[in-house]
């Protein structure tokens, strides 16, 4: 597995979580597709899923774009209010990214 942060605004970041062995990659929280796009073409992946950690439009706001780009792709999110979301996750699911990387979704609390 291999983690490669990606700029997308002055103070966030998307990341590409890649399975080497595939050469298949999740992308989390696609801000800006271009550059995610760009990003993944430089490390020869190909962007099966996508991963929201939150609905706010600094981690979501790219997702209709990116699904507009890459149609058939699953959407994972821990909220119906993510945008273009085919897959909510809660705490305890799980899914695969590649053949080697198994998400366990882990729900956390703010008090």
């Amino acid at each position: 597995m291999k983690i490669v942060p990606v700029p997308v605004r002055e103070d966030n970041y998307a990341y590409l979580l890649i399975d080497e062995a595939t050469k298949k990659a999740a992308v989390i929280d696609p801000y800006d597709v271009s550059k995610v796009s760009a990003a993944a073409e430089a490390h020869g992946v190909s962007l099966v899923s996508l991963i929201t950690t939150h609905h706010h439009f600094d981690h979501s706001g790219g997702n209709s774009a990116f699904v507009e780009k890459y149609k058939g792709v699953p959407v994972y999110g821990g909220s119906d209010q993510v945008p273009a979301l085919t897959e909510l996750v809660k705490d305890k699911d799980e899914f695969t990214v590649g053949d080697n990387i198994h998400v366990k979704c882990v729900q956390s609390f703010v008090y």
